[in-house]
C-alpha cells in the first residue's frame, strides 16, 4: 500500500471569512458556507450576540447594536477543530441627501 493511501488529513473550512452588514439591512441572511468534510454537524457561535446572531445552520443575521464581533464554527459538538469568521456592523450611510425627500 503505498503512503498515499495510509495518510489521511481531514480538512474543511468555512466561507466567507470577512462579512460587513450595515445596522439597518434588510434581506435574506448570509449564509455560510462549509468546504470539506467532517463527520459530524457543525455548530457556530457568536462572540456578541447583540452585534451578530448566528443559527444552528450558519445563516447570519446583523443584530442592533455597532461594532466587530467574531463568529466561531466548530466541527462538531466536540469543538476539535475551529475556524473563524470577521464580522463588523457599521451604521447606514444614507450619502448625500440630494434628491430624497
Amino acid at each position: 500500500m503505498s503512503i498515499r493511501n495510509k495518510l489521511k488529513i481531514d480538512y474543511w473550512d468555512v466561507s466567507p471569512r470577512s462579512i460587513k452588514m450595515t445596522r439597518n439591512s434588510w434581506g435574506p441572511p448570509v449564509q455560510l458556507t462549509i468546504h470539506g468534510t467532517f463527520p459530524e454537524s457543525p455548530e457556530f457561535e457568536s462572540s456578541d450576540p447583540d452585534v451578530v446572531q448566528v443559527d444552528s445552520s450558519g445563516n447570519v443575521y446583523p443584530g442592533y447594536k455597532t461594532g466587530s464581533a467574531v463568529i466561531t464554527v466548530f466541527d462538531s459538538w466536540r469543538r476539535e477543530s475551529t475556524r473563524y469568521v470577521q464580522f463588523e456592523l457599521t451604521e447606514q450611510d444614507y450619502g448625500s441627501g440630494y434628491g430624497y425627500w
